[in-house]
């Protein structure tokens, strides 16, 4: 079930991530890198695979929907390297959600974020705090590939819909990998070609469509050491926490002032 329906069915209807100040959100990524406690949720690390990056150029897409978008114009230097999710949990148990992705490039620990960008968009036209360049999501899905990883991914799509025009990559080919051994996953690493150099690591965007911001995090000498993904998921579950709370003590104080009932003499 999609986080947005799961969110309606529940009765929240605060499901959009709200308000987005890039400016702070740097701020924020950094969590994605450690687990453990943050207000009412707690995050655990999961690692999902080995990227390959084959040309340094990083993808950051829906690749259901826009899997042709534009590489990060920061490079990295070609190889293999880690990916992890930072999974969110809060009070109920079966409420899981993909709060950061993130790509270690090296061991080190960040000293400042960059707010990773493509060709043509430049952060100082960024009008308003809540204005930001990322990644459109609108199947529920993102991912992290390389520039030519992506070419194959495009290319596959392309001959689906040469053998048939409802051809959709995300219930075709991508429904199928995520929902395995009798369950749905929150991830996936997905091959485009099999006989080619290449992965694509897909992964449950945590609040469902929207739009998601990535970070590089550079050293002291402005080298990435890790790119991170915020699907702004901590901020909103912990609000909801703190809101059912207040919810709670609001009716356990209307219950304490209501007067006992009398029993009725017979």
């Amino acid at each position: 079930m999609s986080a947005s329906k799961r969110d309606e069915e529940r009765g929240r209807d605060e499901v959009s991530p709200g308000p987005h100040d890039h400016r702070l959100a740097p701020f924020a990524a950094h969590l994605a890198l450690r687990a453990g406690s943050f207000g009412a949720v707690q995050v655990t690390r999961v690692k999902i695979g080995t990227l390959d990056l084959p040309s340094g150029r990083i993808v950051s897409a829906d690749p259901a929907v826009q899997p042709e978008r534009r590489p990060f114009k920061r490079r990295v230097p070609v190889g293999r390297y880690p990916a992890h999710l930072s999974i969110a949990r809060c009070a109920d148990p079966e409420d899981q959600r993909v709060a950061y992705a993130s790509v270690q490039f090296a061991r080190t620990r960040p000293v400042r974020w960059e707010l990773a960008v493509t060709p043509g968009e430049r952060v100082a036209t960024l009008d308003a705090p809540d204005a930001l360049f990322g990644c459109c999501v609108d199947a529920g899905l993102a991912c992290f590939m390389d520039a030519a990883t992506a070419k194959l991914l495009v290319r596959r799509g392309r001959e689906g819909l040469e053998q048939d025009p409802y051809f959709s990559y995300f219930d075709c080919v991508l429904d199928e990998e995520l929902y395995r051994d009798g369950a749905s996953h929150d991830w996936t690493d997905h091959r485009p070609d099999p006989d080619e150099r290449g992965n694509c690591l897909v992964f449950s965007s945590g609040l469902g469509d929207g739009v998601y911001a990535s970070y590089f995090g550079l050293d002291a000498v402005d080298v990435p050491v890790c790119l991170v993904t915020d699907f702004r998921v901590v901020q909103v579950l912990d609000i909801w926490a703190k809101k059912a709370q207040e919810k709670q003590a609001q009716e356990e104080a209307r219950a304490s002032r209501r007067p006992a009932r009398r029993r009725r003499a017979r």
